[in-house]
């Protein structure tokens, strides 16, 4: 699976921002099936320049900025690990 494909797949997930470092948003969540997901957007000040970040929960596929990283995992067991910049 590739990261369009976990786009694709998670997009419906609902995510809360949680963190910003070196122009990277991180957001986390729950997928529609309960499984954990973490989600990271931005990456340089041309991705997030006007990138809008609120506090409630957003749906991934909603995000004003394309992720670069997911994970997804089940308790301990990581289900998707995709990181492509």
């Amino acid at each position: 699976m590739n990261l369009q494909e976990a786009l694709v797949k998670y997009g419906d997930s609902k995510v809360r921002f949680t963190g910003y470092y070196k122009y990277s948003f991180t957001f986390k969540g729950t997928t529609p099936n309960g499984h954990n997901i973490e989600v990271w957007a931005g990456g340089n000040p041309d991705d997030i320049y006007r990138f809008d970040v609120g506090l409630g929960e957003e749906i991934l596929k909603s995000l004003d900025c394309t992720p670069h990283y997911i994970k997804v995992t089940d308790g301990d067991i990581v289900l998707v690990d995709i990181y492509e910049y």
